[in-house]
């Protein structure tokens, strides 16, 4: 075909879509992400023989090269939870947290800490802070501080209430759901990578399909940085066991 000597420039513009593997091996629906880089190696172990002729000897003779597992790299500039997850080797599950009303739950002040309420979420409405024997309460802002996302509790020094004394807490925690990253429990994550791509030198469509990537996390993550996240995974392109396909395929199109 003519096509396979035609010469341009190679510029591509990319957007790709993330398909994880579940608990089961089924393919999840796809993500799409915005991603920074998609960089592939093709290593190869080099074999040869090496002459011992007197007139050549230290050359090669033969060489073969014998090719290893290729890998990837991929950076994301648009980090999801599922991705964040990968970043830190966990599984990602759903979050639910039931709500409730609590009554008279005891608590010991600390006036250099914050000691834990044993509810989170607690809602404004409602929420009192009274001596052991139920006849004082106190009042927020002035005699204590409370953190009710975290569900902590701290006695603002100089205030009335002392170091050690018994305290009755009484509200209602509110019902949350969420997404709970459980990290340090799952090294190996399997992904199946799509780039819709097109060289935007030539104007010419390309697809890009990684059947089954293998990822795991080598890098830290840093919650504190200063500037938004760049989520840098690693890993290898497999080839599905049992197949004849090959680990990375780019297809170029036109219209028939």
């Amino acid at each position: 075909m003519s096509d396979t000597t035609q010469q341009s420039g190679q510029l591509f513009a990319g957007t790709f879509y993330i398909s994880f593997q579940d608990t089961a091996g089924n393919l999840m629906p796809a993500v799409q992400t915005e991603t920074d880089k998609f960089s592939v190696t093709t290593p190869a172990d080099k074999k040869q023989a090496i002459s011992k002729k007197r007139e050549n000897y230290g050359a090669a003779h033969t060489t073969a090269f014998v090719g290893k597992p290729m890998e990837f790299e991929m950076a994301f500039t648009e980090v999801t939870r599922a991705l964040l997850a990968v970043q830190l080797s966990g599984e990602l599950n759903p979050l639910t947290t039931a709500g409730g009303a609590f009554a008279d739950v005891p608590v010991v002040a600390s006036l250099g800490g914050w000691v834990n309420i044993g509810h989170k979420n607690i809602a404004a409405a409602g929420f009192s802070v009274k001596n052991d024997a139920g006849t004082t309460t106190y009042v927020e802002g002035m005699h204590y501080e409370v953190n009710r996302r975290l569900g902590k509790l701290r006695a603002i020094p100089g205030g009335t209430i002392t170091e050690g004394q018994p305290l009755k807490l009484t509200g209602a925690a509110q019902a949350t759901t969420g997404y709970r990253i459980d990290a340090g429990k799952k090294t190996r994550h399997v992904m199946r990578i799509e780039g819709d791509c097109v060289n935007t030198v030539s104007g010419e469509d390309a697809e890009l399909i990684a059947v089954q990537a293998v990822v795991t996390s080598d890098q830290a993550y840093d919650f504190l940085q200063s500037d938004l996240a760049v989520l840098t995974l690693k890993g290898n392109l497999e080839v599905p066991a049992g197949t004849s396909q090959s680990a990375l395929v780019v297809e170029y199109r036109k219209p028939a």
